[in-house]
């Protein structure tokens, strides 16, 4: 099924404002290590998958609608283990 990119980042933004939302966001940060540096020294291409990781978060939360003063803040929470479910 092919989608249009409005009817999908409006599905995005109704999981922002859900408790399951919240849930799956937080699943998709810390897998995606959102809250760790990249880079890995002597290793650049665990680096690179690294921030290939990252992109992907920041593709979730640009479709959600998060501003980047947000995702500053979940990034905060995230590295002191608070969750975001809150």
């Amino acid at each position: 099924m092919i989608f249009k990119k409005s009817e999908l980042s409006n599905a995005y933004k109704k999981l922002k404002n859900s408790p399951e939302g919240k849930l799956i966001l937080e699943d998709i940060l810390k897998f995606c290590g959102y809250n760790k540096p990249s880079f890995v020294e002597g290793k650049p291409d665990r680096t690179s998958y690294n921030e290939g990781l990252k992109s992907y978060a920041r593709r979730v939360l640009t479709l959600m609608n998060f501003s980047e003063a947000d995702a500053e803040q979940m990034r905060d929470m995230l590295k002191k283990n608070i969750n975001l479910n809150k």
